[in-house]
């Protein structure tokens, strides 16, 4: 009989811990406006919500909270110091059996303000879906993914610590973008310089101008209608990168992987190539110098630029398109 008595205990406990996860659902229960007319810095940080950013017409800052607890501590305190605008989420327990959190903030940012933004997230997912034009703005986030629409502003600084990072369009004077675990994948990036490292993770960069370094440790890296000049860097991982137009010099190594580049036809450039353990082929091998596993020479009367290939373990292709 108690073994019996138990199992009927355990099982309603059980019951109910299933009916609060599959009823628990987020609601609105903060709403706040803020004149931010003569604010420059926007400090948004929040621990384990989705954030939501979206272009508003109000001249009014306006931050939604959707969450599973009404209780003050939960919500945003906001603080304004020295033209600094700070919003930190509040704090909360989470619970095991909480299943469906589906707790979110959105933020509504006025048209017209085009200072520095930062978001700063623990746990969970960043999405920009509207264009943006700032002054600066960094997106971090430790557990989760970037999602970007259109970002222009004189500093672009995106980390995700495990998390994919994907963006429409990026235009900067200077850009950073890392990723420890997690691919990159930009459809259109024009920055003046351009620094990207993944630790665990593919870089894929549709479109790209300027000056542009690129890391991955684990992982492979791809340009298309490139313009510019190029830094590539392949731990384990294949390189392959398109160029329409080359401004300066273009180096490319992979140590195990291989490596794929095509440059103008007009370009006049010195050429340097070498691999251990494999090929090398171009499509002006006449007008090179062959020692071992090398390939050295200078393609066109007067050298612009510099290309250098380096693979440890694979095969290198250079053409012009």
């Amino acid at each position: 009989m108690k073994k019996a008595i138990s199992g009927i205990i355990l099982l309603g406990s059980l019951a109910v811990l299933t009916s609060g996860c599959s009823l628990s659902k987020a609601k609105l229960v903060n709403t706040q406006e803020l004149a931010i007319s003569d604010i420059n810095e926007i400090a948004i940080n929040y621990q384990s919500d989705s954030v939501n950013v979206y272009e508003s017409d109000s001249e009014k800052l306006r931050v939604e909270e959707y969450l599973l607890t009404d209780k003050e501590n939960a919500k945003a305190t906001i603080e304004e110091e020295n033209k600094r605008l700070s919003i930190t989420g509040g704090k909360r327990k989470s619970l095991w059996f909480t299943l469906n959190d589906n707790s979110h903030i959105d933020i509504y940012l006025p048209k017209d303000y085009h200072e520095t933004l930062g978001i700063k997230m623990t746990s969970g997912s960043l999405k920009a879906s509207e264009s943006f034009e700032l002054k600066e703005f960094s997106g971090v986030v430790n557990s989760g993914s970037l999602r970007l629409a259109s970002i222009k502003a004189d500093k672009i600084k995106l980390t995700s610590t495990s998390g994919s990072i994907k963006a429409d369009k990026l235009l900067s004077d200077e850009a950073e973008i890392k990723s420890n675990s997690g691919s990159i994948k930009i459809d259109e990036v024009i920055s003046q310089t351009l620094v990207g490292k993944v630790t665990s993770g593919s870089v894929k960069l549709t479109k790209v101008k300027g000056d542009v370094e690129l890391t991955a440790n684990s992982g492979s890296i791809k340009l298309g209608e490139a313009i510019g000049s190029a830094k590539l860097k392949a731990t384990s991982g294949a390189i392959k990168a398109s160029y329409t137009k080359v401004s300066g010099d273009i180096s490319a190594e992979a140590n195990s992987g291989s490596i794929k580049l095509e440059i103008p036809k007009d370009l006049n450039f010195d050429f340097s190539s070498k691999t251990n353990s494999g090929s090398i082929r171009t499509d002006f091998d006449d007008s090179l110098s062959k020692e071992d596993n090398q390939k050295t020479g200078t393609i066109g009367r007067d050298s612009e630029v510099s290309i250098e290939t380096r693979a440890t373990s694979g095969s290198i292709k250079v053409t012009r398109n």
